[in-house]
């Protein structure tokens, strides 16, 4: 599949809730494995041992986070 939609893994950015996911996603070569420690909001943070993780998409992309209007 990568060969045919021209996927670079090397620069490529995986995002999931799911620790055995991201590993097969590293073992499949995706350069860049991020956790979502909050999936839901109900629940505990989750703790990664393997990959960096992150409880906020606006950290990640300014751009959804609406700016001030003056």
């Amino acid at each position: 599949m990568a060969e045919e939609t021209g996927l670079e893994a090397h620069k490529t950015l995986f995002v999931d809730d799911s620790e055995a996911i991201l590993d097969a996603a590293r073992e499949f070569g995706i350069r860049y494995c991020l956790g979502i420690t909050n999936p839901d909001s109900g629940l505990a943070e989750k703790q990664y041992l393997r990959h960096p993780g992150l409880n906020d998409y606006r950290r990640l992309i300014p751009s959804l986070t609406p700016k001030e209007r003056r």
